[in-house]
């Protein structure tokens, strides 16, 4: 009965970091646009400031809800509060490009 328990144990936390990885991926892509954007100097429309709008707020909603599983240890838990650092500090900025582009 304990092997079923460890095994089933192993896959949640391989599952569990696949979608952590996935979210600081979907992250990271969305910083380089934001970055690109600031250092071409181009006027952004409406239309891109709204999608980037609704993508970061998935985000948000994505990171925010991530729970810490009891099997989680020091380095998942060290990870989850670095993506929500960098999604707040990612919001701040683009509340600063939006307002510039508005």
């Amino acid at each position: 009965m304990g092997f079923i328990n460890e095994e089933m144990y192993k896959d949640m936390t391989e599952a569990w970091r696949c979608y952590i990885r996935q979210v600081e991926s979907s992250l990271r892509t969305l910083e380089k646009e934001i970055q690109q954007a600031t250092q071409d100097g181009g006027q952004l429309t409406q239309e891109w400031i709204q999608h980037v709008d609704q993508v970061m707020d998935e985000l948000n909603n994505s990171i925010f809800s991530i729970g810490e599983p009891k099997w989680a240890d020091s380095e998942d838990a060290e990870l989850i509060k670095n993506l929500k650092i960098r999604i707040y500090e990612f919001g701040n900025q683009f509340h600063q490009i939006r307002g510039q582009a508005v």
